[in-house]
This record gives structure tokens, C-alpha cells and sequence, in this order.
């Protein structure tokens, strides 16, 4: 029977050969020292690091809690709570210590709980594993970080035999983490060391991956055999770097390089880094693809998910260099995109009251002057910003007015709030900002509005941006922040103000949607739309109707900002996903598990820029350009990892991200589409907004309220609206729900549900030998995943598969045919010299 210390799993490999029973027990002073126990009996050859701490005894209780005292799922690391009849009554006379670490949690336990500080996590086994201490962690550049956690990780690589990582700051440099590591065998210098890196990269973030290696012999002792930490060295010239970092090798790849790493907000990017490994997505992929074509560099957001890293994107660059797009004002009239139809036809009960807004703090050096020429500069390079829509007989219709028409007076106000204190500023920006938030005009337009809230202290002033919904979605929001940004900096650098050359325009890529949905490309669409509508799925459950004062009430919870860059950069690349397939497995398991429907079908939003026209480039023009269209889930897996594999692959079966869906319903009257029945679940992930405004953007965001950006009244999308972002470093996701269809605590619930899923999904991906491909991986072959699973079996690392040629067919037929048969002859052809004799 042993206890007190971690077993390393090498040790008990040794202890097998004895084929003598051993205890391994755990447990605390304060829970009368023993409250789990694991047994050799259940040895397992595929465990690595360090003992499992085991199951609970029979009277004893274990939780795994997270920071909010909530029970964490399987694989999710936590603090470990002890109950049950072993815990004591608390220190005799040190009350505040008793009080701080015996607790009662009746939601949790009927009983007193000890909160043992250690930072553990349940096995699918049922057992414990012991990841360090919660009261070890340091804080690194803004990340918290616990050591035992990446000790642990190190001791499961088969190259280690045993490791310590410390946090030092030798001679005032900043803090850094030290891998102290000893071999399984010794040498290998730094081609082990590499693979050392690679192994922790597949399982933390970078910023939990140490900057500097050690390689020692043994680790330095106290005398009751307890690592001497005092007596580590400080690392010397014998570390390398933290990853194989590929420095860019020309003047496009550095200046990619300091694209991705800016959009990304990643402190170095090298030509060989993965663009979704990186928490790369859709939308940001937009937003590298825009300022790639403002320093000059033709790149389509289709190269950045064919070739996903910087060296072969640029071995495959747009040949779209010098694409002639019309420069001048943009007139007529303008094709309403699906989008617009949706919106009208649902009835609003003031059109004109539908709004997307920004607060922001401008810099010190921002005047009326400035903003008024900044805006006028964004009218005349963003056409759609001039649109008018009207009815007429019945239906809607839209048209441009005459940039010579606006009248600047009519777009931007400016308030003065200069000798006001905080209250009454406070109350100048909501009342004030509600009077922007009504006042446009369908008919009249401009359809976009500044504030400029003028305070005596610089860091008092406002600017408040507000667009209606008609000509603004969240990807133009990054385009116009980007151009304000851009402009600021010219104005600080004392140069002309000049947002550069306009994309294709709004009115092109409307025109292009109506002249896809006549082309035979669009007609092999139908069939999917057909089938995905057709197929049967039951209603969602809902509360008991009630009476509400209110029309929308909002359940929201976030991941913190270990768990979000563990989701962003750490996951994807297990299953080979993106992350917003992730954040759509977790809310359909979170759903499941909520309402024991696992066929679903959800609405989903998605920015409706797909690179399908070769002629057309999107990436810097504003608009509407948001696609709404229906994904009939249904899922047959109980396992995270065969969930994230189905939902993954129903998901991209989607003809083109769901773009034909509006054409199909809105564009195409001949078409007959089954209405899909009522809209219940509508999903939109918006991706990263800290890449537009962050601490180290010169425009803040300002928190007060400036007004209410929709009316009241207007119809709902659904019963319920999921939408999630990521803020300040943390996801945050958030349930728009009918107060009247559902109660708070059932919102609760379901928000919990999801919350839990998406955590254990990344665990999942997270865990050592966790991964896998599915047939959209290897867009050149047609394979099944019963074929994919076989060979990967058999083949580790699978770059890609390709389909045989008609020679390569040909061969294996005779190969086949004649098991005897050496070699394929195809042909032999012989020269003869000299004339020939009978």
C-alpha cells in the first residue's frame, strides 16, 4: 500500500513483474487520510504520467468543482471536494481557515465538503487523476498557468522518464517557463527535444509550452527524496526555442507573416504554421484576404482553406493581381439579396428600427473636424451605405441616391458634454443615443449615423457608430473599424486621408447571386435543399406558456481565457475541425442532452461571402451580406470524438456553406422548397471581435449604454437564438430565448448543457491519442469512414489520399486477376537496325 506522492506510471510498469497486488491510497489529515484507493488489478499498459488517485471509498464522496463551485464533466479539470463521513470538523481555534476550507454546497452534497486545493480530473474509468495543485499556479503574460498540469503532460511522452517545470525570472528578465526533463534514454539533443515539443503542442496551448528545455541526467533530491527545486539550474545556452518557428524567406511572406500574426493576435506566425491551429476562422480568413489585397497581394479566402499555411499559400497565389473593379459611384437600382427578403417578409413592426451599434473612446487627438472628412470618405468608398429601400404594390425595392445628395449634417451629430459630471454624462449618452437609434429613414436614408459625445477630459468623449441592419453585417463592422483605424493612423502620421481601392461592389454581387441561380451548378443544389427540409424532426419541448412584460430575455455564460484558447488554438487540429464545427457539436450535444431530441434542426447565420465567383472579390466591400439556412442534424454517436466526426462531416455537406438556400427560396419563385416547418433554433458564431478593437487598437470600446438597437415588438427569429463570440480573450455564448415560452431556470439548464458539452468535446480532443480524419478531408477521393478508420489503423499520418489513375487500375486489375504475375507489361517497343531476312 503506498500513498503520499505521485507513483510514476514507469515505476508500476516495474512493479508488474513482481505480480504483487498493489494499493495506491489517497487522501488528506483532513478526511482521515484515506479517500479513494486505486488497485493494481486495473492496471491498464496504455496508462502514462502518473497513478490515477482512484475511486471514493464507501463512505466518502468526490466532486470536481470549477471556479463557480459547479460540477465539471468528465475530463475537465477542477478543484477536488471531499465529502462524506471522513471529513473533520474544521482546525481547532483557527476559524477563518476552517471556514475557507470546509464548506457547504447544498446543490452539490448534503453534507460538509473539504476543498482540498489539489486540481484534479475524472477518468472515463471512474477514477481520479491528480493534476497538480490549484494553489501552483502563476500568471504569465496574462495566462494562469499550473505547472503540474504540463509536468504531468511531459511524464505521459514515451520519451520521458521524469520532468519539473518552474516559472523563473533569472537576472530581471521576465518570467518564463523551464522544462527540467530526464530521458527515458539518454541523448537525441535537439531532434528529441523537438518531438518533446510537438508531443505537448498536441495537447496545451502555446502559452503553456515552456520556452526553454533542460536535458538532465536525474533530478536533484532534498534528503526525504523530494525534488530539490533550489537546485535546478537556470537555463543557459543549452535550450532552444519554443517551436519550429519558419521565418519567412521574401518580401510576401513577411509581410503575410505580419498579416496573420496582426489578425490572429499572435506575437510571431512562421511560414509553416496552421491557419486554423492558430484560431483561425471564416471570418478572420475575410479579414486577412482584405488586407492582403490592400498591400497588394491577391489572395482568395478559398487559398487560405485549401493551403492553410503561408508558405503554400504563396506557392499558389490569387493570378486575380490587377482585377479591374469599377472605381466610380455606384447608381441604379440594387437586386435584394435573400437576406433583405427575409427581413421584410417577417412582418417588422418598425423596419426602420433595426440596428447594429458601437461605442467607442476615441483617441486624445480625434476632432469633429477629422470625423466629419473620415466620414465622408467612408461613404464614398462603401456605395452601399447610400442605399434607400421602399415599398411599393407590395413589395420592397432598393436604390442608391447620389453621393452629391448627402448632406453630412444628416449623418453626423455632434453633442456637446462638456461641464457635465459622470452622471449626467452618462444619462446624455443613453437618451441621446436612443434618438440615433430611431431616427433613420428606409425611404430617405443615410442609413448610417456618428455621435460624437464632446467631453471636457479627452478620455470622457464618445463616438457612437450606429447602421441599420439593412447594410451592415459583422464582417462590414470589421471593415469599417479597419478603415477608421487605418485612417487614424494616417492622421497621426500627418498624411492625406486615403482608405484605398474599392472591392467588387454590393450591386455586382447581387446581380452575380440571381445569374448563379439560373446556372447548372445551382440546379444539383436542389435535391439537398429538398431532402434537409423533408426530413422529420420533432418539436423542441417548451415551458408552460406565461405572461412576460418583456419580448427577449438573454441567458449568457462565457469559457474563460484558458478554456477559450484551448477551444481556439489547441482543439481543432485533433479532428481536423474548424471552430465553429466545435462550438456546433457542443450545441447540438448540449441540446440532446437537454431535450432528448438527436435529430435538430438549426438555422444557421453565416457571413455569405463564399469564394464561388472567380471574377468577384468581396473581402473589402460593405453590406448585407449575412446567408440564413436550415442544417437538419441528426446524429447517431455517443462518444465526443464519433460526435465531432458526424457533425463535422454533416455539416460540410452543405452545398456552399448554405449560400444557394436564399437563392433557392427567395431569388428562384419556380422553385417549390417544403417550408421546413417553424423556426426554433437559429445558431451564428461571430467569430473573434478582438482582432477589430482591443487594448492595443487607439479606439476603446466604451461601456455605456447608448440606446436600444432593435424595436420593440418586432417578430422573433426563433424560439430560440444561439449566438456566441469571442471578447477580451474569452468565448462567450449567449441564448436569446421567448420569456413567455420558457422560464429562467430551464434557460439555465440548457445553457449549463451546452457549456458542458463544448468543454468535454475539447477535452476530448485534448486527450493523448485522441483525433481523427473523416472522409471531407481528402476532397480528392471518395472514401468511406469505415475505409478512413481501417487505414488509419495501419498508417499513422495520412497527408492525403488520391483516386488511381486508368494506368494505376489497369494494374491492379492484372495484379489481381494473376497473383503470379511479377510486373504489369504495358507495352514494348523495339528499334530495329539493318535489314531484315525471311
Amino acid at each position: 500500500m503506498v500513498g503520499c506522492e505521485a507513483i510514476p506510471v514507469r515505476l508500476m510498469r516495474q512493479w508488474m513483474a513482481y505480480d504483487v497486488e498493489l494499493v495506491h491510497v489517497f487522501g488528506l489529515t483532513e478526511t482521515a487520510i484515506t479517500s479513494s484507493t486505486w488497485h493494481s488489478k486495473d492496471w491498464d499498459a496504455s496508462l502514462s504520467g502518473s497513478l490515477p488517485s482512484g475511486s471514493p471509498l464507501g463512505n466518502t464522496r468526490l466532486h470536481v468543482l470549477d471556479a463557480a463551485q459547479g460540477l465539471q464533466p468528465v475530463g475537465v479539470a477542477g478543484e477536488l471536494y471531499i465529502g462524506g463521513d471522513g471529513v473533520t470538523q474544521g482546525y481547532l481555534g483557527r476559524r477563518e481557515l476552517s471556514e475557507a476550507r470546509f464548506v457547504e454546497l447544498p446543490w452539490i452534497d448534503s453534507g460538509r465538503l473539504y476543498r482540498t486545493g489539489d486540481k484534479v480530473r475524472w477518468r472515463e474509468d471512474g477514477n481520479i487523476e491528480f493534476l497538480g495543485r490549484m494553489d501552483n499556479q502563476v500568471k504569465i503574460r496574462g495566462y494562469r498557468i499550473e505547472p503540474g498540469e504540463i509536468e504531468s503532460r511531459l511524464r505521459e511522452l514515451p520519451q520521458v522518464q521524469d520532468a519539473v517545470v518552474l516559472v523563473r525570472d533569472d537576472a530581471g528578465h521576465d518570467k518564463q517557463l523551464v522544462g527540467y526533463v530526464v530521458l527515458e534514454v539518454q541523448g537525441g539533443g535537439s531532434e528529441v527535444l523537438s518531438d518533446i515539443k510537438a508531443g505537448l503542442s498536441r495537447h496545451l496551448p502555446g502559452y503553456m509550452i515552456p520556452g526553454h528545455f533542460l536535458l538532465l541526467e536525474s533530478l536533484p533530491l532534498t534528503l526525504n527524496g523530494k525534488v530539490d527545486k533550489q537546485a535546478l539550474p537556470a537555463p543557459g545556452s543549452q535550450y532552444l526555442e519554443q517551436s519550429e518557428y519558419v521565418a519567412p524567406r521574401n518580401e510576401v511572406e513577411s509581410t503575410l507573416c505580419d498579416i496573420w500574426s496582426s489578425a490572429l493576435r499572435v506575437e510571431r506566425v512562421g511560414i509553416r504554421d496552421n491557419f486554423f491551429e492558430l484560431g483561425g476562422d471564416s471570418i478572420i480568413s475575410i479579414q486577412i484576404a482584405s488586407r492582403a489585397s490592400q498591400a497588394g497581394i491577391s489572395l482568395s479566402v478559398r487559398q487560405l482553406f485549401e493551403h492553410q499555411n503561408i508558405a503554400d499559400v504563396v506557392a499558389n497565389l490569387d493570378k486575380r493581381v490587377g482585377m479591374d473593379v469599377f472605381q466610380g459611384e455606384v447608381s441604379g437600382k440594387q437586386v435584394l439579396l435573400p437576406i433583405h427578403h427575409w427581413f421584410f417578409a417577417e412582418k417588422q413592426v418598425r423596419p426602420s428600427y433595426n440596428n447594429m451599434s458601437l461605442l467607442l473612446v476615441p483617441p486624445v487627438d480625434v476632432d469633429e473636424r477629422w470625423l466629419r472628412e473620415w466620414l465622408y470618405a467612408i461613404f464614398q468608398r462603401h456605395d452601399a451605405l447610400r442605399l434607400r429601400f421602399y415599398e411599393s404594390d407590395g413589395q420592397w425595392h432598393s436604390d442608391y441616391f447620389p453621393l452629391q445628395e448627402l448632406s453630412i449634417d444628416s449623418a453626423f451629430t455632434r453633442v456637446d458634454m462638456r461641464g457635465m459630471d459622470e452622471s449626467a454624462r452618462t444619462a446624455c449618452l443613453g437618451e441621446t443615443g436612443q434618438e440615433l437609434q430611431e431616427s433613420f429613414s428606409l425611404s430617405g436614408g443615410p442609413l448610417m449615423k456618428v455621435g460624437y459625445f464632446d467631453a471636457d477630459e479627452a478620455q470622457d468623449s464618445r463616438l457612437l457608430l450606429v447602421l441599420h441592419h439593412a447594410v451592415v453585417d459583422g464582417v462590414s463592422w470589421r471593415i469599417l473599424l479597419d478603415d477608421l483605424s487605418l485612417a487614424y493612423e494616417q492622421h497621426s502620421r500627418g498624411e492625406r486621408l486615403l482608405l484605398g481601392n474599392k472591392t467588387t461592389s454590393y450591386q455586382r454581387w447581387a446581380e452575380a447571386l440571381v445569374e448563379y441561380g439560373q446556372s447548372e451548378a445551382f440546379e444539383a443544389e436542389i435535391g439537398y435543399w429538398r431532402r434537409s427540409l423533408g426530413a422529420d424532426v420533432p418539436a423542441l419541448p417548451q415551458d408552460e406558456r406565461v405572461e412576460s412584460e418583456l419580448d427577449v430575455a438573454v441567458h449568457q455564460f462565457k469559457l474563460d481565457e484558458a478554456e477559450t484558447e484551448q477551444l481556439l488554438r489547441q482543439s481543432p487540429a485533433a479532428y481536423r475541425t474548424q471552430v465553429n464545427e466545435l462550438l456546433l457539436a457542443a450545441v447540438w450535444l448540449g441540446i440532446y442532452r437537454w431535450s432528448g431530441n438527436s435529430a435538430l434542426r438549426i438555422w444557421m447565420e453565416g457571413h455569405g461571402r463564399e469564394d464561388i465567383f472567380e471574377s468577384l472579390d468581396v473581402t473589402q466591400t460593405m453590406g448585407w451580406f449575412t446567408t440564413l439556412y436550415p442544417l437538419t442534424l441528426d446524429v447517431q454517436a455517443k462518444y465526443p470524438g464519433e460526435i465531432i466526426k458526424q457533425v463535422k462531416e454533416q455539416y460540410r455537406a452543405l452545398p456552399n456553406r448554405g449560400l444557394g438556400y436564399g437563392i433557392a427560396r427567395y431569388l428562384s419563385p419556380e422553385i417549390d422548397l417544403p417550408d421546413g416547418g417553424a423556426v426554433e433554433v437559429t445558431f451564428n458564431y461571430l467569430g473573434q471581435f478582438d482582432q477589430a478593437v482591443n487594448s492595443e487598437t487607439a479606439f476603446q470600446v466604451g461601456r455605456e449604454f447608448s440606446g436600444r438597437n432593435v424595436a420593440q415588438g418586432n417578430p422573433r427569429e426563433a424560439l430560440l437564438n444561439i449566438s456566441g463570440q469571442v471578447v477580451s480573450g474569452s468565448l462567450v455564448l449567449g441564448v436569446d430565448y421567448d420569456p413567455g415560452s420558457y422560464r429562467a431556470q430551464t434557460m439555465e439548464h440548457l445553457g449549463r448543457c451546452i457549456k458542458e458539452s463544448l468543454l468535454s468535446l475539447t477535452a476530448r480532443c485534448c486527450e493523448p491519442g485522441a483525433g481523427g480524419y473523416t472522409p471531407s478531408d481528402f476532397t480528392l477521393s471518395k472514401v468511406s469512414q469505415l475505409q478512413l478508420d481501417q487505414w488509419q489503423r495501419r498508417y499513422r499520418n495520412i497527408e492525403d489520399i488520391y483516386p488511381t489513375v486508368p494506368m494505376q487500375q489497369g494494374m491492379l486489375f492484372h495484379r489481381l486477376l494473376d497473383n503470379e504475375a511479377g510486373a504489369y507489361l504495358g507495352q514494348i517497343t523495339y528499334r530495329i537496325r539493318g535489314p531484315l531476312t525471311g
